[in-house]
């Protein structure tokens, strides 16, 4: 047993600059938890809009393991 910690997350964030994330999720065989898409606008602080310079492809732990313990959530990456 390892110890707790007070915020916890794994994350795994690749930023395959003109590649479509969704050729990195073929290639994985994994969804991300968050996607981006190069040149698409997204919304962002307070409602405003801006342009993603690369693309993005992220899978975090954040909101699918409800756990003060790391290991847990590094495992939940792993068995994605």
């Amino acid at each position: 047993m390892y110890n707790s910690c007070y915020d916890c997350r794994a994350k795994i964030l690749i930023y395959p600059g003109d590649i479509h994330p969704d050729m990195i999720s073929q290639f994985l065989r994994v969804i991300p938890t968050e996607k981006g898409v190069k040149n698409e606008y997204r919304e962002g602080y307070k409602g405003r809009k801006y342009k993603i310079k690369n693309s993005m492809w992220f899978l975090i732990s954040e909101d699918y393991v409800n756990s003060e313990d790391l290991q847990e959530h590094i495992e939940w990456i792993v068995h994605k």
